[in-house]
């Protein structure tokens, strides 16, 4: 039974903060234009060994609240199966707040702050969340040349899990290149520390984001978790791109 239950923990936290650089757990420091709306509807899929979760119609939505500054909600819908049962519905809601405070020029990256944070919403006994809140404080950073774009940072988890690590360095690094006017494939590498119940691991993704007209996205990620056994990830997202602005980050 501990062991299911280490497994079912592993599960709702592994898979991080909800809010990243769809399709990339990796985020990016650009921020959603001023008075500009960036909605995604996703579903997600994670493996440890035997036991899948997984979100199954999330809702993130992101809004240019100022010039250079970003609000992010994300609403999950969860699913888990696994060893001591599974369950379905609402997860932990992500909030956060992107600010860029450099931008990007001939020489220097843009380089944005972004505080996350999770709700304690869903089942922890389900495995729909995790029963108390998390905070993220990470610094995101990109740099463009010609078709190819260097985006990658890192920061502070902060998950309090009774006799377990508290906090952990979370940091990932994703190179994409744009292959067409509509295309735009990248790979990624990101890793956290050990924290909660979870070992240090490094997960290793492929990308693909493919505009369909001017405000509209398929996006996709997926591959292995090294440093757990027999783990995997994989995203697939609709994005849907609305108001004033001609120029889309």
């Amino acid at each position: 039974m501990r062991r299911a239950l280490v497994t079912l923990a592993l599960l709702c936290t592994v898979r991080g903060v909800a809010l990243a650089g769809p399709p990339y757990e990796t985020d990016d420091p650009a921020p959603t234009d001023y008075r500009n709306y960036e909605t995604y509807f996703h579903v997600d899929y994670y493996r440890v060994g035997q036991a899948i979760q997984g979100d199954v119609g999330t809702l993130e939505v992101n809004y240019g609240l100022f010039p250079n500054t970003q609000f992010s909600v994300s609403l999950p819908t969860v699913f888990a199966a696994g060893t001591i049962g599974s369950g379905y519905g609402l997860g932990d809601i992500g909030i956060g707040l992107k600010y860029r405070f450099i931008q990007e020029t001939q020489t220097s990256p843009q380089i944005s702050f972004y505080p996350q944070i999770t709700l304690a919403t869903g089942n922890p006994m389900a495995g729909l969340g995790e029963g108390h809140g998390t905070l993220l404080l990470p610094l995101w950073a990109q740099k463009s040349i010609g078709p190819w774009t260097f985006f990658g940072g890192g920061g502070v988890i902060f998950d309090r899990q009774p006799g377990q690590p508290a906090s952990a360095w979370q940091d990932g690094l994703a190179i994409t290149r744009d292959v067409s006017a509509a295309t735009n494939v990248g790979i990624e590498i990101y890793h956290s520390g050990a924290y909660a119940f979870i070992p240090a691991h490094t997960d290793i993704g492929v990308g693909y984001i493919g505009d369909i007209g001017a405000y509209h996205a398929i996006v996709f990620s997926g591959g292995p978790s090294l440093g757990i056994s027999a783990a995997a990830h994989a995203y697939l997202g609709y994005e849907w791109r609305l108001g004033p602005s001609d120029a889309r980050e």
